[in-house]
């Protein structure tokens, strides 16, 4: 039997990542550019995280969670 995520109604909430993202980066006081240089990305892909079109991939969830103490 092959599983969806959609048998599990899980739908993920970009906006509230993005909000959650600009939290992190806003209270370590840190530019879009620092934050962005930290994480291995550019300005363009944490400008849309923020704005809720895309989330961070799994590798970047870890080096948030490593670098800011996030889970």
């Amino acid at each position: 039997m092959k599983l969806h995520i959609n048998d599990y109604n899980f739908t993920p909430d970009k906006k509230r990542t993005g909000e959650i993202i600009n939290l992190i980066r806003k209270t370590n006081k840190l530019k879009l550019s620092e934050f962005a240089e930290m994480l291995c990305v550019d300005e363009k892909t944490v400008s849309k995280w923020i704005s809720g079109y895309s989330f961070p991939n799994l590798y970047t969830l870890g080096i948030l969670r490593s670098k800011f103490g996030v889970s």
